[in-house]
């Protein structure tokens, strides 16, 4: 006969199914520490942390509003968050900080709206829940970095960090690899679609003295010039000996620029790590010892600058790439003929430019080309100088057109081949800087997939593309593929319902192409949104879809969205299957040993104490999550779902035994009890279907239906 269940849709107010997937959801970020022995990290990589379940991880010093009140439920007014401050390394680049480690995530979801860092050798290997050569993960990341100290690892063989990403990954501002030796790999598709010259980021007040003008941004999160490459996706190579392996991404879509930071001071200097001497590197804000420090008195005027401070000395410098090496980012350097004018810097192409149909081109970026307009910067008490690309239109070939050539100026067999109907060339490069010569500056291995003809294949990109063949290094421009748009289209209609307008590969023109990347850039920004305030792209609530499309950047957080943290107290419970349940209204260390389930809600930070081995089920919290030691975290749904049907069930209980208020926490959560004035009382058909249990299916009374 049929079981008694019954279930009755129409009740339901929201939906959990995404939140399920979830091992963690830390709106400060996470820390996976490698380990440290005194006061010097150990030699060697540190704890070995496993994460299966999807992850969601904020940064902690920006887009986080201040107070409980508010919502965002942390404190920033507190001492204790002083180092918040988007200036210590860990700060700037939180997110999923693993410092020293080796973490594998086995996801989902991996939503950073933050920093995805690799630190001072640490191993990140990202793939699905499981892991099959068919399934990718979904990363949704602000950026990515692999930084800090580079050890020898064994002989002479160095050894940075490394990630090993099996992916789709929806980046918004850059990938960086900043540490010697370090690797990337990326077996998926790679989407970085953002392009603005402007910083909508909104910080913290606990953030240290002048850093809202140091970055550029108002504290109203309106946003100014300043540190504009937060808003430019690119994949920037800073590190020596650098390994970035991209023959395995089936597409990729670049909107950004590379840039060279000079907004803020790299300071360099050496510590030791077991027996061995390296290098380190803090950073702070740029002061050269001759200009005007920043302070909150040091106002910005109308422009965006600085009283006291050169506006050519602050902003980072965008050069013409996306894909970057170091070494190129000094291509656009005139060493000579730099004429100073009350209106600026200028230099003269060379007549090799200017000319024919190349002259004719460039025409329509520079009016004058024996007037070049050219941006000063200075970086360590040195002048540098670089063309000035800040007017091109992005959906124009100019960059990548400009940085073929100006390479070809340096190669005999090339020069003749830039287009030109004029014989009298001047080949001089005297005063220009050779990009081709790479001999101080190493990179190990950047690749990328090419057809037969050697063109950059799956690459939709505005700008150029670096590519290395052996030990020659090549710029190449953008490739002419529109597969890469095509299955971010593809991609965005599958999770909203076509909402992108898509034809056969053949039928697009340079136009169309442009105008189909804009739009996927903005789809993708819209459903970025979704991810950080649902953690899906994929919802039917469409309040929470408007919400999350006009909200402030400080304002998106699935912890809003999900919970009711003012009604957490300081409380632990247990269910009648044994899962636990840990509340804390600030942090919590949970030193409970062995392998833990079920489920902690905290409004500080959490952390572990090295008795645990393992948790299985669902870690909410408002500050941080930090892992020092080796250990596995677990999603688990059936856990989490059975502690709040065992939670709901205690209704009509008193004391400590009504354990209903881990249900009230979760506003998406809805009751199998109807609520009176005396007990309360159950009643099936108001029970949601993301409540069901697998105990509701094979309860015993449905198995002994019929039965004698």
């Amino acid at each position: 006969g049929d079981p008694d269940l019954q279930v009755n849709f129409n009740g339901i107010s929201g939906d959990m199914s995404a939140l399920y997937d979830f091992a963690c959801v830390a709106d400060r970020g996470m820390v996976i520490d490698g380990g440290v022995s005194g006061t010097t990290r150990v030699t060697g990589l540190g704890n070995d942390v496993t994460i299966k379940g999807a992850v969601y991880a904020g940064a902690d010093f920006y887009n986080k509003a201040d107070g409980i009140a508010s919502k965002a439920y942390y404190d920033t007014s507190s001492a204790k968050y002083t180092s918040c401050n988007g200036q210590d390394t860990d700060s700037m680049y939180s997110g999923i900080y693993v410092d020293g480690a080796k973490l594998r995530l086995a996801t989902s979801k991996l939503v950073v709206p933050g920093t995805i860092a690799a630190m001072n050798r640490a191993e990140l290997v990202v793939t699905s829940v499981t892991q099959s050569s068919n399934d990718y993960a979904e990363v949704w990341a602000d950026g990515i970095v692999l930084d800090g100290y580079t050890l020898k690892n064994g002989g002479d063989t160095l050894k940075g960090s490394s990630i090993d990403m099996r992916a789709k990954a929806f980046i918004y501002d850059d990938l960086e690899l900043n540490a010697n030796s370090s690797s990337f790999t990326l077996n998926g598709e790679y989407y970085g679609y953002s392009f603005s010259s402007k910083d909508e980021r909104i910080f913290t007040g606990n953030t240290v003295s002048g850093i809202k003008k140091y970055l550029g941004t108002s504290s109203d999160g309106t946003g100014v010039d300043g540190q504009a490459h937060y808003n430019s996706s690119s994949i920037i190579l800073n590190g020596e000996n650098t390994n970035l392996d991209l023959s395995n991404v089936d597409a990729m879509y670049i909107a950004g620029q590379s840039y060279i930071e000079v907004s803020k001071k790299v300071n360099k200097g050496t510590t030791t790590v077991g027996d061995e001497e390296t290098e380190t590197k803090t950073y702070e804000f740029y002061n050269d010892g001759t200009q005007t420090a920043y302070s909150e008195s040091n106002n910005y005027t109308t422009d965006g600058t600085a009283v006291g401070k050169s506006k050519t000395s602050v902003e980072d410098y965008k050069t013409g790439e996306a894909v970057s090496i170091k070494s190129n980012q000094l291509a656009y350097i005139p060493k000579g003929m730099v004429t100073e004018t009350d209106k600026g810097y200028f230099i003269n192409l060379p007549n090799s430019l200017k000319v024919g149909k190349v002259g004719e081109f460039y025409k329509k970026f520079w009016d004058d080309l024996s007037n070049i307009p050219v941006v000063k910067t200075v970086i360590s008490n040195k002048d540098y100088y670089f063309f000035d690309f800040s007017n091109v239109d992005r959906t124009d070939n100019t960059m990548n057109q400009f940085i073929a050539d100006y390479t070809k100026l340096f190669t005999e067999e090339d020069i003749s081949t830039i287009d030109t109907t004029d014989t009298t060339e001047d080949t001089s490069v005297s005063t220009l800087t050779d990009i081709t010569d790479y001999d101080y500056f190493s990179v190990e291995l950047l690749k990328v997939s090419t057809d037969e003809n050697d063109e950059v294949t799956n690459i939709y990109s505005n700008a150029a593309i670096t590519t290395k063949e052996g030990s020659t290094f090549k710029v190449t421009a953008k490739s002419s593929s529109v597969d890469a748009l095509l299955k971010a289209a593809n991609y965005l209609n599958d999770a909203q319902s076509g909402s992108i307008a898509v034809t056969d590969a053949d039928q697009y023109t340079d136009s169309d192409k442009a105008i189909l990347s804009g739009n996927i850039t903005n789809e993708l920004e819209s459903q970025y949104r979704e991810m950080k305030y649902m953690l899906t792209n994929k919802s039917t609530d469409t309040v929470g879809i408007e919400t999350a499309k006009n909200a402030k950047l400080n304002e998106l957080t699935p912890i809003k969205y999900y919970f009711n943290f003012d009604a957490i107290e300081d409380k632990t419970y247990q269910t009648k299957s044994g899962y636990k349940v840990w509340m804390s209204e600030g942090d919590i260390t949970i030193s409970d040993s062995g392998d833990l389930q079920g489920i902690i809600l905290a409004k500080g930070d959490v952390s572990f104490d090295k008795s645990v081995t393992e948790f299985n089920g669902l870690i909410v919290s408002a500050g941080k999550v930090y892992v020092g030691h080796s250990m596995d975290i677990l999603a688990n749904e059936q856990i989490v779902k059975t502690i709040l049907r065992e939670c709901d069930e205690t209704r009509s209980l008193s004391g400590s035994d009504n354990m209903s208020l881990v249900c009230d926490i979760f506003t998406k959560f809805v009751s199998k009890y109807k609520p009176t004035t005396g007990d309360a009382v159950a009643t099936e058909s108001y029970k949601s279907i993301g409540t069901i249990g697998i105990d509701d299916i094979l309860s015993m009374k449905n198995w002994k239906k019929n039965v004698d």
